[in-house]
């Protein structure tokens, strides 16, 4: 890559390469909602997720001739915050967000859409940043005490480690990016400074950046180059776009433009050119984009015809890889997702419809919990999407008075012939404490299981393994007077 003069070196950015083949911005979330989106390798499909009407992931898909809306329902999306969408290499979506119970929820597809509990528990008002390289997912997000946490799938299971570093300010959310091995976190420091955490082998904390005090309420989006380089746009002094960049040693570098207040960019490089494009809200509500011509090394601010956006929200951006085409997804001034196209030749502009946040109908207030339930409550567990897995579920159903809860049925589902379940109970109210059966001994097995009470704050840890199989681990929590939570581990 040529080396940029001093003053501009530093704007160079690159999104991290999608295992889809898709050049994808890490979204830079802003305190409304904002959508995410990602398009496949080919450029042929498009996926936007959104937070819809009361807060349902909602999805605006392009398949090559038409587009759809789509309420992929699930759990619903915690207030003033926004998904990350990724891709995998098949071509399938995910999205990872904050859900309405403070948890990261996934919404992904392989030929049908799941929504699964990851765990963790999210800061109020921020949101993660995704991931997906080969059959390994990252989710990194701001966890308890303010300080950055990353949820890892390498295909089986899932982790999720305090990652520690900076107390992040109130507010704002990672942007990280994957090269290989190494995994790259930045964010907004309570101090209002750029923090980076990384991981070579080795998890580095505590990395003050510096640059110039970052806005409140914004987020950084960053990238990081096929050689190395390390770029960070941000909105810093001003409400101006700040960057800092990484070619041998770091530098802080004035970019430029007027952002409307709690917006962030979001900043893409095409790989086949090395060109840059950032795009943002500007003050006055409309796209502005700054390019950097990786040929000429000049920098313009051109037009993007845009109608006014919605002044709390923040673009999302994707280009394919090599085809220099343009996409910007924002949230409208009438609340509806548009995007702007740019074909390598010309602009277009499209509202793709919805409702981006809209509040849904004023519910009645909401019962307390129950606190006796005579009649069986039926729910079933997660299953995983990876492949060579023990694709079986449990399907309970359940009673409780109080701190007290019963199993009043429970089924197998999909367990193969020569599999087997096994259960461990740790807590105070365990009947039982650690059972295993296969199929032929499965039925008094499940009998004993509904023996006895279980108590608010007993974990059941259920195993459904099978021979050349990867396991299913399921953990349900027993909760007072309310329904059992289940999730996979």
């Amino acid at each position: 890559m040529a080396r940029l003069r001093p003053h501009l070196r530093a704007v160079l950015a690159s999104a991290a390469l999608a295992a889809g083949g898709v050049w994808a911005a890490a979204p830079a979330s802003a305190a409304s909602t904002s959508p995410s989106a990602v398009i496949n390798a080919a450029g042929t499909h498009e996926y936007v997720f959104y937070s819809g009407a009361g807060g349902s992931l909602s999805l605006f898909y392009w398949n090559g001739k038409t587009w759809t809306d789509n309420d992929l329902g699930g759990e619903p999306v915690q207030a003033g915050t926004s998904p990350s969408a990724a891709i995998n290499s098949a071509g399938e979506p995910s999205a990872f967000y904050a859900g309405e119970d403070g948890s990261i929820w996934e919404e992904y597809f392989d030929g049908a859409w799941h929504n699964q509990d990851l765990g963790g528990s999210v800061a109020a008002g921020t949101s993660p940043s995704a991931q997906i390289q080969g059959a390994d997912q990252f989710v990194w997000y701001v966890g308890p005490g303010n300080v950055m946490y990353e949820l890892y799938s390498g295909g089986s299971s899932w982790s999720n480690q305090d990652r520690g570093g900076e107390t992040v300010a109130a507010g704002s959310s990672p942007s990280a990016q994957v090269v290989g091995k190494d995994e790259y976190v930045f964010y907004v420091g309570a101090n209002a400074g750029i923090y980076e955490d990384y991981f070579d082998g080795t998890w580095h904390n505590l990395l003050p950046r510096t640059g110039t005090a970052a806005a409140p309420g914004t987020s950084p989006s960053a990238a990081i180059d096929s050689s190395g380089g390390q770029y960070v746009e941000y909105v810093g002094t001003g409400h101006t776009i700040w960057e800092l960049g990484y070619a041998g040693g770091w530098a802080n570098v004035h970019v430029g433009g007027s952002l409307a207040p709690g917006t962030s960019p979001s900043a893409e490089i095409d790989p086949s050119t090395g060109s840059l494009y950032i795009w943002y809200v500007s003050a006055n509500g409309t796209i502005g984009e700054y390019y950097w011509n990786a040929k000429t090394k000049a920098l313009s601010n051109p037009q993007v015809p845009s109608v006014v956006a919605a002044a709390d929200g923040s673009p999302t951006s994707a280009i394919v890889s090599g085809g220099g085409d343009e996409f910007v997804w924002y949230a409208g001034s009438n609340d509806a997702i548009w995007e702007d196209f740019w074909n390598g030749s010309a602009w277009s502009e499209q509202s793709r419809g919805g409702s981006v946040g809209a509040p849904a109908p004023a519910p009645p207030p909401a019962p307390a919990p129950t606190p006796v339930q005579t009649t069986p409550v039926p729910t079933q567990t997660p299953t995983s999407k990876a492949p060579h897995r023990v694709h079986a579920k449990l399907i309970i159903s359940w009673t409780w008075n109080g701190r007290h809860t019963r199993i009043a049925r429970i089924r197998v589902k999909g367990l193969p012939h020569d599999g087997i379940l096994s259960l461990h109970c740790h807590g105070h109210g365990c009947p039982v404490g650690a059972l295993s059966a296969g199929h032929r001994r499965l039925g008094g097995m499940l009998h004993a299981l509904g023996a006895g009470a279980y108590r608010a704050g007993d974990e059941l840890t259920f195993v459904l393994s099978a021979p050349r199989l990867r396991p299913e681990v399921v953990q349900v929590v027993i909760r007072d007077a309310r329904l059992p939570t289940a999730r996979l581990l």
